[in-house]
């Protein structure tokens, strides 16, 4: 009621790939215009877990790092403030099992669909809870929303494997293979 806007989650089920897509729309109903500051495309809570995450970076013909931290208290992450995703940082995020390993435990994968700006975060609180949120950051991002219009996140890619990390890469290159790239590729 105080702004006038709408939000619209949208969600993608792509049973047989292990794959769920998410973004949103918000949508300007008001008289005013609405500045938006972050924009999260996706985030998921989990109720507790000892939990490692694992990004991507490097540098031209050194690609795709794997770095693999434990999921300590407070805020960690990865994002891009270079204007696009690239090399040297992907918008990529895996969660997994401490214990998880190339092809057992449990497996999140995380991948914003976009080659601008990005925030990759995860959160655990001192009730052990962890949050994972992929889109859009604060920073380098803002947005003023005039009435009448809609924004559109970025898509979000989300996917789980109990078969751990080659699992869940099975799973976003069947995706990728088949939904993303053009045919012909």
């Amino acid at each position: 009621p105080l702004t006038g806007c709408s939000l619209l989650l949208y969600y993608t089920v792509f049973p047989d790939k292990d794959i769920i897509t998410r973004f949103f729309a918000l949508i300007n109903n008001g008289a005013q215009p609405v500045k938006i500051e972050k924009a999260m495309s996706l985030t998921l809570d989990i109720e507790t877990g000892d939990f490692d995450y694992i990004i991507l970076h490097g540098k031209h013909a050194k690609e795709r790092h794997f770095q693999r931290e434990h999921v300590g208290y407070g805020m960690q992450g990865i994002c891009s403030r270079r204007g696009a995703s690239s090399h040297q940082f992907n918008p990529f995020m895996a969660v997994c099992g401490h214990d998880a390993d190339e092809d057992s435990g449990l497996a999140f994968g995380f991948n914003l669909v976009y080659s601008g700006n990005f925030l990759n975060e995860i959160e655990k609180d001192p009730d052990g809870r962890v949050r994972i949120q992929t889109g859009l950051g604060e920073e380098n991002f803002g947005y003023l929303l005039q009435p009448g219009k809609r924004f559109c996140a970025p898509e979000a890619v989300m996917t789980c494997s109990a078969h751990g990390l080659n699992g869940m890469l099975v799973n976003f290159h069947r995706f990728i293979k088949e939904n993303i790239l053009p045919e012909g590729f």
